[in-house]
């Protein structure tokens, strides 16, 4: 799993069938560890790239209503990622309007 142990991440272990490449769609399963009133809202997930302050959106609002819990974490969802260029990207994941914490990746050429 990548990303912030105990609090947020996503099933991803940098094998060339999981790996980010350019405009490729990968389905991830976030998986989430909180209280359930942080837990509960529309979780969404916006993308920088090293080379720029724009922000685009990798994951489209998606609400949550109840925690279902999955691998020992108190939430997952299940996504599809695509990012569009090669290089370092932060990904944000905000649950309602706060974020709930950042994932750090890169994206590999093809």
């Amino acid at each position: 799993m990548i990303g912030e142990e105990g609090r947020l991440g996503f099933i991803y272990d940098d094998s060339e069938v999981v790996r980010f490449y350019p405009d490729k769609v990968q389905t991830y399963m976030w998986h989430f560890w909180g209280n359930e009133d942080e837990l509960i809202g529309d979780f969404k997930v916006l993308g920088t790239h090293e080379n720029s302050n724009e922000e685009i959106t990798v994951v489209p609002t998606i609400g949550i209503s109840f925690p279902s819990p999955s691998n020992g974490a108190d939430h997952h969802i299940p996504t599809n990622m695509m990012l569009p260029k090669s290089g370092m990207w932060k990904l944000d994941a905000y649950i309602g309007d706060e974020i709930f914490g950042s994932i750090y990746l890169k994206v590999h050429k093809q």
